[in-house]
């Protein structure tokens, strides 16, 4: 049952096909047109369409027509291509103009021709359509064939469009940006190291060149130049400057503030001075450290890892934050010879010693008013360079270690050599046991003082006794004068009558009171 059921679907569907193959065969044997060509295109660009015929034998004779419409604000026809034996029958033209392809010779391809086109510099659309109408075919016995009404190619059309509409550095838009100003003139502060550049196309299908895009840059001190290249659908391409300046804040102080030698720091050292000469006693190597003023600042030591006898010559090349360059020279005078440790000279302020450089001690009388002024003065037989002197203690720069002298104390000075070896002289103070000229100065003075205060007692005492003799010589003198008057009217009486003058006797009292008056005054 299943078997029949089977042979009779078999049989429905032989039917059917031998029913649609007449149509089959009719399709396949009808002529057919394929025009072929881009989908998309760029301004200025031009670009061409190729016409194809399937499913006909073309020879001598036969004839291809087909009518051409566009956008002349988009497009323009610039050329007409034959292919193979097809011979062109017309000319470009405007919109809407019939093209016509020969068969001039034997059998010709299925490639009709070929039209070329231009897009505008400045298309008014992005797209247009390319229109192929009433396309036909006509053989050598003048019979037509459509092959189509109307054949559309929509064609879009490419941005060119490489602009952008906006720029953002480090999140802050470019001041006064527009699109096509193409270069930018950007100041930050010495701070900031790194420039987040951000940047928006104008077209959506634009993009930017690798490398060239929106990124993060390292900014140099002074000009950094940053190029964003923009390149259109279309392929044109446009490029943006960006001059960040970043300001240079780096400091240009290339000087050092020390310099130390194995440790410890060289006393004679200035800042301006770029020369100096150390000496040293048989050594192998040494050690130079430099400080710089600017910590930012950067110092770099070079000389030889091993000390000749002699001269040896150091290099300190200090480099500032902003690159700027200076440098210090260190001489290293390395001795082998032997280093006096002795005295050249000794002398203190207010003692008058002899001295003798083979003398190692010396000693003084204590004496507070010389104390209160003392100093010590000495050179040494050696170099300074060679040998460094202490005093203990050092009366020289601390005046308040004078008052704690006392008889008994001693004061050291110590020489040593740079080879580490030392000696050493003693200064001790004694007792003075000589009588002091201004101790018998001050007790003339005390004596004087004390005469000139009895002398002024005993007057006084004096003075104090004698009031009533006073008083009675006063009165004897009046009385005198009283008794003189007496005499000397009578004698201007006398002088007027013309007669001498008679002189009185002498009185001895008021002889002797004039006298003891005069004697009273001169006291």
């Amino acid at each position: 049952m299943n078997r029949i059921k089977k042979m009779k679907v078999k049989g429905i569907l032989v039917s059917i096909l031998a029913f649609f193959m007449p149509i089959f065969a009719y399709a396949q044997s009808q002529p057919q047109v394929n025009i072929t060509g881009p989908t998309a295109v760029s301004p200025s660009e031009e670009f061409e369409y190729i016409i194809y015929v399937n499913g006909i034998q073309a020879t001598t004779g036969t004839t291809f027509t087909t009518q051409i419409s566009y956008d002349s604000k988009v497009f323009t026809f610039k050329a007409i291509k034959q292919s193979g034996n097809w011979e062109n029958q017309s000319e470009p033209g405007i919109s809407g103009k019939d093209v016509v392809f020969n068969c001039k010779t034997g059998n010709c391809s299925n490639e009709v021709g070929r039209l070329v086109f231009k897009v505008t510099s400045k298309p008014t659309a992005n797209s247009a359509n390319l229109t192929f109408n009433t396309t036909q075919i006509t053989n050598a016995a003048g019979d037509v064939t459509q092959l189509g009404t109307k054949i559309t190619k929509t064609i879009s059309i490419k941005s060119s469009d490489a602009s952008l509409s906006g720029i953002k550095i480090n999140g802050v838009s470019v001041e006064k940006f527009h699109s096509e100003n193409l270069t930018y003139d950007v100041s930050v502060t010495g701070d900031i190291a790194n420039a987040k550049i951000e940047a928006t196309t104008t077209s959506s299908k634009a993009s930017f060149k690798n490398g060239l895009g929106p990124r993060t840059v390292n900014l140099e001190y002074g000009n950094n130049t940053i190029k964003l290249n923009v390149v259109s659908e279309s392929g044109t391409e446009q490029i943006y400057t960006l001059n960040i300046t970043r300001e240079d804040t780096r400091s240009t102080d290339a000087t050092l503030s020390g310099i130390t030698i194995d440790g410890t720091a060289l006393e004679e050292f200035k800042s301006n001075k770029y020369k100096y000469t150390i000496k040293k006693y048989k050594a192998e190597t040494v050690k130079i450290e430099a400080i710089t003023n600017d910590p930012n600042a950067k110092a770099e030591v070079t000389g030889p890892q091993k000390l000749l006898v002699g001269d040896n010559e150091f290099k300190i090349i200090v480099t500032s934050e902003k690159g700027e360059k200076a440098t210090y020279t260190v001489i290293v005078n390395n001795l082998d010879k032997s280093i006096s440790k002795m005295l050249k000279s000794l002398s203190i302020k207010g003692y008058d010693i002899s001295f003798d450089k083979n003398n190692y001690q010396y000693k003084i009388n204590y004496n507070r008013l010389k104390f209160e002024d003392l100093k010590i003065y000495y050179t040494t037989v050696s170099p300074e360079d060679e040998v460094t002197v202490t005093m203990n203690p050092d009366i020289n720069n601390n005046k308040e270690l004078i008052k704690d002298l006392k008889v008994g104390d001693e004061i050291e000075i110590t020489i040593t050599g740079i080879d580490g070896e030392s000696s050493k002289y003693t200064i001790v103070i004694e007792k003075d046991k000589r009588v002091s000229f201004f101790l018998l100065l001050e007790l003339f003075l005390i004596f004087a003082i004390l005469i000139v205060i009895l002398v002024l007692w005993i007057k006084r005492k004096k003075e104090e006794k004698n009031p009533k003799e006073d008083k009675i010589i006063e009165e004897k003198v009046e009385k005198k004068k009283e008794e003189k008057q007496l005499i000397v009217e009578p004698r201007r009486e006398r002088r007027r009558n013309g007669e001498p003058p008679v002189e009185p006797d002498p009185d001895p009292e008021l002889e002797a009171t004039k006298e003891l008056t005069t004697k009273e005054l001169n006291l």
